[in-house]
């Protein structure tokens, strides 16, 4: 029986030693995980949500800074800008989709340790800023006019209101492009919870 045991506490040995560089193999085959994922949840969480919380406070200072300096124009031009507001807002958001999109996209790819595939999301989200902004830009001229006659700015004595408004939400639209690919590109930092290049 002895000398059984002995063979069996041999094989055993063995077959603990082969088990444990099997497993120190497999540790060194594993890619090594992106440092949002190496981090405690609650601080990776924040990680993502910090630029995208910084990037809003900055939009809804935009809307201010245009105020201040349009105010410097005139009563008719801050009027015209006011009876926009909803209009500009409404093409932010429709720039904003694109970026939506990256955002949620890189946050999943960083998640799952696929760091390369991020740059091929942004140019995505670059084809459909462009898209948008075109079909934007196509339907303007008609949308314009339906809006401000909804604000009941079609009489005469709002002409100058409505020419001011057109003016600016003409100049709005022919930016969207340019602000659509801007955040496309921010959210790609965004979602992988780098928040200096995606504010720069």
């Amino acid at each position: 029986m002895t000398p059984s045991l002995v063979v069996v506490g041999r094989g055993g040995a063995a077959l603990r030693r082969a088990t444990a560089s099997s497993a120190e193999q497999s540790v060194n085959e594993t890619p090594t995980l992106p440092s949002l994922l190496r981090q405690p949840r609650q601080e990776a969480i924040w990680a993502i949500a910090r630029p995208a919380m910084a990037i809003g406070f900055l939009r809804t200072l935009y809307g201010i800074t245009d105020a201040v300096w349009i105010g410097r124009l005139g009563s008719v031009e801050l009027e015209a800008m006011g009876a926009v507001t909803f209009a500009s807002w409404m093409i932010l958001v429709l720039g904003g989709v694109a970026g939506t999109g990256v955002h949620a996209a890189a946050s999943f790819h960083e998640g799952a340790g696929e760091r390369h595939r991020v740059g091929a999301t942004v140019c995505d989200g670059l084809w459909l800023s462009g898209v948008l902004s075109l079909a934007l830009i196509s339907a303007a001229s008609p949308l314009l006019g339906c809006y401000f006659n909804l604000l009941g700015l079609s009489d005469p004595g709002s002409g100058a209101v409505r020419a001011a408004g057109e003016q600016y939400l003409r100049w709005t639209v022919a930016g969207a492009f340019p602000m659509a690919a801007a955040g496309a590109v921010a959210s790609g930092f965004k979602g992988i919870g780098l928040l200096r290049p995606a504010l720069a």
